[in-house]
């Protein structure tokens, strides 16, 4: 549901949030919670896996420096 929540978000971020790093795959963020959501029987919990544990990380990171914190934070 963490993953489903993220995407929720992101779809909330304006347009202006989302130029400040291009990098960040917004859109397959939003992608990604919309099958999630509907694709249950279809979800390959190794992706799910990699997405927790390699991507959720990345993007954090991504943010924290795209608001120019130091990462110490929870």
């Amino acid at each position: 549901m963490c993953v489903v929540q993220i995407g929720e978000l992101v779809a909330q971020l304006s347009d202006e949030s989302k130029a400040k790093d291009l990098s960040i795959p917004w859109r397959a963020i939003k992608d990604t919670r919309n099958f999630y959501v509907h694709a249950y029987g279809s979800i390959d919990l190794e992706m799910v896996w990699a997405t927790i544990t390699e991507d959720i990380p990345a993007l954090r990171s991504a943010l924290v420096k795209m608001i120019g914190g130091n990462g110490t934070d929870a």
